[in-house]
Protein backbone atom coordinates (compact mmCIF):
# COMPACT_ATOMS: atom_id res chain seq x y z
CA UNK A 1 0.00 0.00 0.00
CA UNK A 2 0.79 3.61 -0.82
CA UNK A 3 1.26 5.56 2.47
CA UNK A 4 2.37 9.42 2.51
CA UNK A 5 5.39 10.71 4.28
CA UNK A 6 2.85 13.34 5.84
CA UNK A 7 -0.95 12.76 6.61
CA UNK A 8 -3.42 15.88 5.95
CA UNK A 9 -6.65 16.40 7.27
CA UNK A 10 -9.07 18.63 7.31
CA UNK A 11 -10.01 20.73 10.41
CA UNK A 12 -13.49 20.91 9.91
CA UNK A 13 -14.94 17.49 9.13
CA UNK A 14 -11.90 15.86 12.22
CA UNK A 15 -13.25 18.30 14.55
CA UNK A 16 -17.07 16.67 13.55
CA UNK A 17 -15.83 13.66 14.04
CA UNK A 18 -13.53 13.35 17.24
CA UNK A 19 -16.66 15.59 19.31
CA UNK A 20 -19.49 13.48 17.56
CA UNK A 21 -18.31 10.06 17.74
CA UNK A 22 -17.15 7.49 20.38
CA UNK A 23 -13.21 7.14 20.36
CA UNK A 24 -13.10 3.90 19.10
CA UNK A 25 -14.81 5.07 15.81
CA UNK A 26 -12.42 7.96 15.69
CA UNK A 27 -9.60 5.32 16.35
CA UNK A 28 -10.88 3.44 13.40
CA UNK A 29 -11.18 6.66 11.17
CA UNK A 30 -7.62 7.28 12.10
CA UNK A 31 -6.28 4.45 11.50
CA UNK A 32 -7.83 4.12 8.06
CA UNK A 33 -6.70 7.48 7.43
CA UNK A 34 -2.94 6.24 8.15
CA UNK A 35 -2.82 4.08 5.89
CA UNK A 36 -4.76 5.39 2.81
CA UNK A 37 -3.45 5.56 -0.65
CA UNK A 38 -2.60 9.50 -0.27
CA UNK A 39 -3.55 9.99 -4.44
CA UNK A 40 -7.31 7.80 -4.03
CA UNK A 41 -7.96 7.84 -0.05
CA UNK A 42 -8.32 4.03 -0.39
CA UNK A 43 -7.46 1.51 2.03
CA UNK A 44 -8.08 -2.28 1.23
CA UNK A 45 -8.31 -4.03 4.51
CA UNK A 46 -10.42 -7.43 5.79
CA UNK A 47 -12.66 -6.04 8.32
CA UNK A 48 -11.24 -8.52 10.44
CA UNK A 49 -7.64 -7.53 10.28
CA UNK A 50 -8.68 -3.95 10.64
CA UNK A 51 -9.98 -5.74 14.68
CA UNK A 52 -7.08 -7.08 15.15
CA UNK A 53 -4.85 -3.94 14.42
CA UNK A 54 -6.92 -2.04 16.69
CA UNK A 55 -7.93 -4.74 19.06
CA UNK A 56 -11.51 -4.31 19.09
CA UNK A 57 -13.92 -6.49 18.81
CA UNK A 58 -15.09 -7.39 14.67
CA UNK A 59 -18.80 -6.52 15.66
CA UNK A 60 -18.01 -3.18 17.38
CA UNK A 61 -15.50 -2.40 14.46
CA UNK A 62 -18.17 -3.83 12.23
CA UNK A 63 -20.60 -0.77 14.14
CA UNK A 64 -18.73 1.80 13.84
CA UNK A 65 -17.74 1.63 10.29
CA UNK A 66 -21.72 1.60 9.49
CA UNK A 67 -22.36 4.35 11.42
CA UNK A 68 -19.01 6.22 9.55
CA UNK A 69 -20.31 5.63 6.42
CA UNK A 70 -24.10 6.63 6.97
CA UNK A 71 -22.59 9.96 8.02
CA UNK A 72 -20.35 10.12 4.65
CA UNK A 73 -17.27 10.00 5.99
CA UNK A 74 -16.26 6.43 4.59
CA UNK A 75 -17.53 4.97 1.55
CA UNK A 76 -17.23 1.38 1.70
CA UNK A 77 -16.91 -1.41 -1.69
CA UNK A 78 -17.13 -4.83 -0.18
CA UNK A 79 -18.02 -8.52 -1.83
CA UNK A 80 -19.20 -10.48 1.05
CA UNK A 81 -18.65 -10.22 5.04
CA UNK A 82 -15.35 -11.33 5.30
CA UNK A 83 -14.07 -10.12 2.07
CA UNK A 84 -11.35 -7.93 1.32
CA UNK A 85 -12.88 -4.29 1.74
CA UNK A 86 -12.00 -0.87 0.10
CA UNK A 87 -12.69 1.45 2.39
CA UNK A 88 -12.48 5.46 0.65
CA UNK A 89 -11.58 8.14 3.05
CA UNK A 90 -14.31 10.94 2.52
CA UNK A 91 -14.09 14.83 2.91
CA UNK A 92 -11.91 14.57 6.03
CA UNK A 93 -8.13 13.61 3.80
CA UNK A 94 -6.71 16.08 1.75
CA UNK A 95 -5.82 14.27 -1.22
CA UNK A 96 -2.53 14.51 -2.58
CA UNK A 97 -3.19 14.67 -6.49
CA UNK A 98 0.41 13.98 -7.98
CA UNK A 99 1.07 10.95 -5.61
CA UNK A 100 0.76 7.31 -7.57
CA UNK A 101 -2.49 5.85 -7.33
CA UNK A 102 -3.39 2.54 -5.64
CA UNK A 103 -5.49 -0.20 -7.25
CA UNK A 104 -8.34 1.01 -9.02
CA UNK A 105 -11.93 -0.09 -8.18
CA UNK A 106 -14.43 -0.53 -10.51
CA UNK A 107 -18.49 -0.47 -9.24
CA UNK A 108 -20.31 -3.63 -8.91
CA UNK A 109 -22.38 -4.74 -12.15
Amino acid sequence: MMSSPTLTLRSTPLGEVLTTYPGDACRILLHLARRACPRTGRVWLTPLRLAEDLRLPATLVEQFIATLVSAGHLSLWTRGTGALRCYVLGIVLVLVHDAPANLPVAPDP
